[in-house]
């Protein structure tokens, strides 16, 4: 649940950053690997951010799953500035969480607590 959550806020974020148009400039605090990966993901430059991985040596895996930019997860931070095209990249090596929920009763239970006269809508991420 945390996950599908994590996803729909990701989204929404993206989705308001892209709807305001806003133009960002990324300066990196310092000249450490991490946070010049962390300025390419953001900048949605993934060929540069491709090319820092293999100059430092670090696997993309490692990255998605131990990097963080100003303390969020290098794909939530690049996706919140609008970078989808280096977050799904990124998301392609980020370690899944697989859970399994029986919809039929989840929904049964979404009506039970709204009331039968609300119409409950359920969204599913992959």
């Amino acid at each position: 649940m945390k996950s599908v959550i994590t996803a729909l806020l990701t989204a929404a974020t993206a989705f308001a950053f892209s709807a305001n148009a806003a133009t960002y400039k990324f300066v990196a605090a310092n000249n450490l690997p991490g946070t010049q990966i962390c300025v390419s993901a953001a900048k949605n430059d993934l060929i540069g951010y491709k090319d820092m991985a293999k100059r430092y040596g670090v696997r993309h895996k490692y990255i998605a799953n131990n990097l963080t930019c100003n303390g969020e997860e290098i794909a939530r931070f690049a996706a919140a500035y609008g970078a989808t095209r280096t977050a799904d990249y990124i998301n392609r090596f980020h370690k899944g969480k697989v859970s399994i929920i029986d919809i039929a009763k989840a929904a049964q239970e979404k009506q039970q607590a709204a009331g039968e006269d609300q119409e409950v809508i359920l969204v599913m991420v992959h």
